[in-house]
């Protein structure tokens, strides 16, 4: 009888694991840390950190060995809880490791949080980012979730699967990002609303507005995976897929706003072909065409993007797709039809915590 009441103690134990040990940290002003850099030095894994409402103008770094964390807002409200990067290097505010606002080398979740100039002070295109993930000690997941991101010099940030990044799967899911892009540098390409070149990359009901001289979505992943986005962008792309790589787009409204167009709407394996090549799936979507010379650009010969389960809607008789190879691109009406109904613009359905 002994015995099998030790067992059941013993059983009880294995099942709690760490996190009958796991603590709950709170940051704020009236709190035991007063910002998060304060906190995460007491931070194990399986801690979760709750940030009052507030700006902080700090950056910090979690460990490899704090996997499975949890960093969240108390509100929910990521427009009034916001971590600041005040520019980062190049304004004389170093980023954790000269990288990220938050740089992790650990899975876990991140919710409900606002980052900020993350980086782009000097000027350069050098990778700075509000959230920066790398080194991941086995390949595993960070979710990102109800998080904003706005003007930093990249919103997210995750180097080479051949790298750093080998490890790193990312979810991103009912969050926003705007205006991402290095300070002062207009034209360089090089600032994006994410640039993420790890494993896995999965967004689900995000809001992609105009990385202006960038791209809302820059994706070298080996698997990229878009479903019900709703993404506009002005003179970068909608969606980069810049090396290739197994690639699903599910659901969603894809746009364009500004003049004429001076890039590519959606391309496909447009510098290389390093994640390998492979035939997107694309069904579901919603194209709203508004401006002339918007490119589809499949740069994988050999290889279909096909758009026939795709709805479009024209909101301009001047509006135009321009088709580019030599890949083969599918489905797509070019120009408006005789007899189009033009439609606005679709506006994204923000949450309500937004005051756009």
């Amino acid at each position: 009888m002994k015995g099998s009441f030790f067992g059941v103690l013993c059983c009880v134990a294995l099942l709690c694991g760490s996190n009958a040990l796991a603590a709950t940290l709170l940051v704020g002003s009236s709190r035991t840390y007063k910002t998060p850099r304060d906190a995460i030095g007491a931070m194990k894994a399986g801690d979760t950190m709750i940030i009052d409402n507030g700006t902080y103008k700090t950056t910090f770094g979690i460990g490899v060995n704090i996997t499975n964390f949890t960093i969240k807002s108390a509100s929910g409200n990521p427009y009034k809880c916001i971590l600041d990067g005040q520019g980062g290097v190049g304004s004389g505010f170093p980023l954790t490791k000269g990288k990220g606002i938050i740089h992790t080398m650990a899975p876990g979740t991140i919710q409900g949080i606002g980052f900020i100039n993350g980086g782009g002070g000097d000027r350069v295109s050098d990778g700075e980012a509000g959230l920066y993930a790398e080194s991941f000690k086995a390949l595993s997941q960070l979710n990102v979730v109800n998080c904003s991101f706005d003007n930093n010099e990249n919103g997210i940030f995750v180097p080479g699967a051949s790298g750093n990044g080998a490890n790193v799967k990312i979810s991103v899911t009912n969050s926003i990002f705007s205006r991402n892009k290095p300070n002062g540098v207009v034209s360089d390409g090089q600032g994006h609303n994410v640039y993420i070149s790890g494993h896995t990359f999965v967004s689900n009901k995000n809001i992609w507005l105009p990385s202006k001289y960038g791209n809302n979505l820059k994706s070298r992943a080996l698997t990229t995976t878009v479903q019900n986005d709703y993404n506009k962008h002005d003179q970068g792309r909608c969606l980069d897929i810049a090396s290739g790589g197994k690639l699903t787009v599910t659901g969603g409204v894809y746009t364009s706003v500004g003049p004429t167009a001076v890039s590519n709407f959606i391309c496909y394996a447009c510098e290389n072909t390093n994640s390998g090549i492979y035939t997107p799936t694309i069904s579901g979507l919603t194209i709203v065409g508004s401006r002339a010379n918007d490119c589809i650009w499949n740069n994988a010969a050999g290889i279909t993007m096909n758009f026939a389960s795709t709805t479009q809607r024209w909101a301009s008789s001047g509006a135009s797709f321009r088709i580019q190879g030599p890949g083969s691109v599918t489905g797509i009406v070019t120009a408006p039809p005789q007899g189009t109904t033009y439609v606005a613009i679709p506006a994204p359905v923000f949450p309500p915590y937004v005051n756009y």
